[in-house]
């Protein structure tokens, strides 16, 4: 096969959510005036009020799908069957490598579009997930997991989600500084970043020996199992591409517990198929996995839940604004999870700090980075960190409460009985009412509130409170530009005698 010519027609004035490249903006924009290769999934919004989102499913081993207008990938009069291609997009096999359009605007259907289906095989779905409203496509991404083969694995117990920190000072004494942190914080993991090995030159990187000057991973394993905090490495895809096998074999016997691979290449079938592969032998080995830079998740997750996270986003690296936060809930999330990097206390911030907060709920990843510009040292016992030590990475349900594409959004996510809630504010000041009603008929809950306050004699400017709350409650939620609030929504159900819980 050379091309695909799937074609995505759309009524007159629908808008979509445009977005190029790795970690692109999102513009919106009219169909009829989009660039080629618009990223997925993309977003639409329909003339009379609805919401679509188109997507892709199980993709093992076939080129990514991009979207691009016909005139980019098609000559429109050879095309009988379309008689205005004004409203139409149509898939663009593959895109360039470089992840950027090619100056022709034409899509690379060639050589990256090239793909062979064996016996048994099939090309990946094409998913269209509808909604009332912006939020239902959200609530209802499950459907990209569903389209995937379910769990192979036969033991699964070791993939443990959690909440992890980098080190990028790479030497033994911060790194074990870092897993005394983490064990307080509630975090899981502790990252060597960058540089560990040595250069990530294609021909002369090596990624089987420490070159760090006083980096000592055997003595930072040892310690982080005293305090039940893993290691996570960072492989540059060069590396990974040529000593794959024999690296996580080794990893594995060092008692490295996960990997993030960086750099890694997209877009032609025999990358996706790299992926796979990649994704099933670090299976083999017991590693996670946080594949970053283009890639995107098509639900496989569900096949090798090992893939934690991946990157395919414009996260917190690059500060981005709070118009494009709110807009991630609804675009971008609805492919599954994103390595945002949540960051907390860097002045480079585009947002206020609640708002971090509560993008550890709205960013949906299983293995979740925090404070990624941040060291223990920058923690100054400021009460609203115990947020970020309470909120889980994976989720029972996921509710959208309310929400306006890049103006703001409010998300719940249960984790057992406690509920998280992660409301984000775009540009303007507004106040919100959230309603409770999710929550357990006749049960009392304890609602901690983390929310932007001025008057807190903190860097930080972020207030704590707790009050009672049940289904019945509507909280008030006043928002500053850019700004945002968090909520921990704690059960009583457990704290009561059986003789008070039986009354109720």
């Amino acid at each position: 096969m050379t091309a695909e010519k799937t074609e995505f027609r759309l009524p007159a004035n629908t808008w979509g959510y445009e977005e190029h490249a790795t970690e692109g903006e999102y513009k919106r924009s009219r169909i009829e005036d989009f660039q080629p290769q618009c990223e997925r999934p993309l977003t639409v919004e329909y003339a009379n009020g609805l919401f679509a989102s188109i997507a892709e499913a199980d993709n093992e081993r076939y080129p990514r799908m991009l979207l691009s207008p016909p005139s980019a990938v098609t000559d429109p009069q050879k095309s009988p069957n379309v008689t205005d291609t004004s409203c139409t997009l149509v898939t663009a096999l593959g895109g360039t490598t470089s992840n950027t359009v090619p100056r022709s605007g034409l899509a690379d259907n060639g050589r990256n579009a090239r793909t062979t289906l064996h016996p048994g095989e099939s090309t990946p779905w094409r998913v269209i997930v509808v909604g009332q409203k912006p939020g239902d496509l959200l609530e209802r991404n499950y459907l990209l997991l569903n389209l995937n083969s379910p769990l192979v694995l036969n033991d699964p117990a070791w993939i443990k989600p959690g909440k992890c920190m980098r080190d990028t000072t790479l030497t033994t004494a911060n790194s074990k500084a870092i897993i005394d942190f983490a064990a307080t914080a509630g975090l899981s993991y502790v990252e060597l970043d960058d540089g560990w090995y040595g250069t990530i030159d294609a021909r002369t990187g090596d990624a089987t020996t420490v070159r760090r000057p006083g980096l000592d991973i055997d003595e930072i394993v040892r310690h982080g199992n005293e305090k039940n905090i893993g290691l996570i490495l960072y492989v540059d895809w060069r590396q990974a591409s040529r000593q794959r096998d024999e690296l996580f074999s080794l990893y594995e016997k060092w008692g490295v517990k996960g990997l993030k691979l960086g750099f890694v290449q997209v877009g032609p079938a025999t990358d996706t198929a790299w992926i796979t592969e990649t994704i099933q032998k670090a299976a083999e080995h017991h590693l996670l996995l946080n594949i970053h830079d283009g890639y995107r998740p098509t639900g496989y997750s569900r096949t090798y839940p090992n893939l934690m996270t991946v990157e395919g986003i414009r996260g917190n690296e690059h500060f981005p604004t709070a118009e494009h936060n709110c807009t991630l809930p609804f675009t971008r999330y609805i492919a599954g999870a994103a390595d945002y990097t949540v960051c907390y206390y860097d002045h480079r911030l585009q947002t206020t700090h609640a708002h971090q907060l509560a993008m550890a709920v709205v960013s949906y990843s299983p293995l979740q980075w925090i404070m990624w510009y941040d060291k223990p040292t920058d923690y100054h016992h400021e009460p609203e960190i115990e947020f970020f030590q309470k909120v889980p990475t994976v989720w029972d349900k996921t509710k959208v409460i309310n929400g306006d594409i890049g103006k703001y959004a409010t998300v719940a996510r249960r984790s057992g009985n406690d509920w998280f809630i992660g409301i984000i504010n775009g540009n303007e000041a507004r106040d919100l009412k959230v309603p409770l009603d999710f929550l357990t008929k006749g049960e009392n809950y304890s609602a901690h509130i983390y929310a932007d306050d001025d008057s807190v004699e903190t860097r930080t400017k972020v207030g704590v409170q707790t009050q009672p709350v049940n289904g019945q409650a509507v909280l008030d939620v006043p928002l500053q530009p850019s700004g945002g609030e968090a909520i921990w929504i704690e059960s009583q159900a457990v704290h009561q005698s059986p003789s008070a819980a039986a009354k109720n």
